[in-house]
């Protein structure tokens, strides 16, 4: 997954990355069920809305076989970079049909237009402040 961001001169103050998951349901290897599946984590920052997602909680993944940590946390990704491939994690296999979210706060001091890309090797979905911008599969 790579993303970029264009802004104008007085650019937002721009957040660290954060990454949780890999999250897997119950029907692992079913992408019409997998991609369709809201997990805790998401429910929480899309509730959040424009409110700062609380990225000290921790939720416990499904088990499947050689999954060895059921717990999922926000981990912050200070070795991300904009404009470049940054994988996310993922777990045992079979690695098919996980989910990855990633989080990042931007503060601007005034009202401006801004141009994000999120370029993605598979499925996505895109919120920003709570309410759905994009989704591609």
């Amino acid at each position: 997954m790579a993303w970029s961001f264009c802004f104008a001169a007085d650019a937002p103050q721009l957040g660290p990355w954060h990454c949780a998951g890999p999250f897997k349901d119950k029907s692992i290897g079913l992408h019409r069920t997998s991609f369709g599946h809201v997990f805790e984590v998401e429910k929480d920052a899309v509730d959040a809305g424009a409110e700062l997602v609380d990225l000290g909680k921790s939720w416990k993944a499904e088990h499947f076989t050689g999954e060895q940590n059921l717990v999922r946390k926000w981990q912050k990704r200070e070795d991300w970079t904009d404009g470049f491939l940054n994988y996310l994690p993922y777990g045992p296999a079979p690695m098919q049909n996980e989910t990855c979210y990633i989080y990042r706060t931007d503060t601007a001091t005034t009202a401006m237009k801004t141009e994000i890309r999120i370029y993605a090797l598979d499925n996505i979905r895109a919120w920003l402040n709570g309410k759905e911008i994009g989704v591609a599969h």
